[in-house]
Parts: structure tokens; sequence; C-alpha cells
């Protein structure tokens, strides 16, 4: 091919544009195994593998998708575990793990952890034993309400109880999976808890939205809402906390996203974000 025939093909090809790109409102941390926004040119997260404990940062494809092929190879046959998960808003708030025995898995015996079970598309797998449990943590975000935080996730079958598996500062911003009920349990602060009574199936993935705003407080999973109050005096978020980060033996949980912004979502963006990650997902 020519110089002049590769300049006329990469003039010709399209602009990559993520979700965040279509937002009115960008997040103050932004954690995902796709591609979120064209300002974005770094990896997604930092894998390394349980043969030799080599580590690698696994990129996107032109496409946005997280770049499988590249992380199956590195991987082999081996575990991959989650070291860091790079935050895309550019501001340096990756989610990490140091621990080994405490990173959670995207690849398993040389096979690629899904969202669920009817999806190709990648998942981060947490899993607790009796011995440690398995998260990501995302120090230097403070945030009040009102805010939200959205996030993809689901549990696979056999998973006993989450919780929590997202939460906050001491507690104070929690959401909780209920394994027995199979429902996005609450959004919780100890003193005032709200409860969706929305069931979802297990093994799939959810799109979960929690609007943290005292008495105006509303938890929506998979577009169904449910509102109730918060204590107003929480402490706010300063750090996201991702996985089975509770000692209970067996909960599991796979993430593929988590946006936290600094103020809620106004309901064009909400509406804008859910029918795209319900879309990309695969989630009901």
């Amino acid at each position: 091919m020519s110089r002049l025939s590769r300049r006329l093909l990469m003039a010709s090809a399209p602009t990559f544009r993520g979700v965040l790109d279509k937002l009115a409102q960008r997040p103050v941390g932004a954690w995902s195994l796709r591609r979120l926004t064209k300002t974005y040119s770094g990896p997604c997260c930092r894998v390394t593998r349980s043969t030799d404990g080599a580590s690698m940062d696994i990129g996107f494809t032109a496409a946005g998708d997280l770049d499988t092929a590249v992380l199956l190879d590195f991987i082999g046959s081996a575990d991959g575990r989650i070291v860091l998960w790079y935050d895309q808003t550019g501001q340096g708030r990756y989610m990490y793990q140091s621990t080994p025995a405490r990173q959670p898995l995207i690849v398993t015996a040389g096979s690629l952890n899904t969202i669920s079970d009817h999806s190709a598309r990648p998942g981060i797998l947490a899993i607790s034993t009796a011995a440690a449990w398995q998260n990501l943590s995302a120090p230097g975000i403070t945030v009040s309400q009102p805010c939200t935080r959205v996030s993809v996730s689901g549990f696979p079958a056999g998973s006993t109880i989450v919780f929590p598996f997202l939460n906050g500062t001491s507690n104070s911003t929690v959401s909780v999976l209920r394994a027995v009920s199979a429902t996005y349990h609450e959004m919780y602060d100890y003193t005032v808890g709200l409860r969706s009574t929305n069931p979802i199936r297990v093994g799939d993935a959810s799109v979960v939205n929690e609007n943290y705003n005292t008495t105006s407080s509303s938890l929506i999973v998979n577009g169904k809402v449910t509102n109730g109050s918060l204590r107003p005096a929480f402490d706010g978020i300063n750090q996201v906390t991702m996985g089975t980060i509770s000692g209970y033996n067996g909960a599991r949980i796979v993430f593929g996203e988590v946006l936290q912004f600094g103020s809620l979502l106004v309901q064009s963006d909400e509406n804008l974000l859910f029918n795209d990650q319900q879309k990309y997902w695969e989630t009901p």
C-alpha cells in the first residue's frame, strides 16, 4: 500500500466516539472493560498471570472493546488477575489491588470471564472465601449528595450472598446484592436504607443506577425505579470500592463498568446512558 493510500485510509476511518462523549455531564471516576471516550487513549487494565507473576497492560481494539485476543494470548492456560483498572477520566483515579490473593479474576484457567451467562462481553469476577475476599479500590474521590453512581454488574449462579458489592467511605454509600432474593437489595448508610424489590435473573448482568439525594433518592435496576430516603448527613464518597468486600464464603460478583458522578445525572443523560449500557452489555 502506498503512502498516499495509507493517508486516505486513515482520513476515511471513523473517529471513535464513546458513551461519555454523548453525555452532558462527565464522571469524576470511570472504569470499564470498554473504551468510554475519545479523549482517553490509555490501557484498560493491568493483569498478572498466575504461572509466573508477569504483568501486562491490556488495551482496547479500534472498536473500543477490550482486546481479549491479546489478553488471552498473554495469560495462556493460567489465571489472569486484575492489578489495576484504569480511570478513563484522565485524572488517574485507578482502582487497584496489590495483594495477589485479593485480586479479582478476568481469566480463569485460560477462559475469559464474561459479564453474564449469555454474553461474550468480558467481566471482572470477584470471589469471597473464608480466607480472603477479592476487590479493587479507587481512593482520591470526594463527592457528596446529591450524586449518582452507575454500574454494570451481576452475580453468577451458585453465589451465596454479596454484602456489599459497591461502597464508599466507611460503608456510608453502599449497594448490596442479595443472592437469596435475587435483588439489588439496598443503598444504605446504617441509618436509613433504600431497598429495591425488583428481582433479577441469576446469571444476568444488570444496570444499577444509584441516585443519592436524601429524601428524593432512588435506586434504578434495569430501568425499574424504587424511590426512597437516605440519611442527609452522610460523609460522601471519597473512595469507590468494587467486588466482594465482605468475608462471606462463596460470595461472587462480576463487573463490567463503574461510573461515579459528582452530581445527579440529568434525565436525558440517565436515559442515554441506560440505553447504551443495556445494548452493549446485553442487560434486561
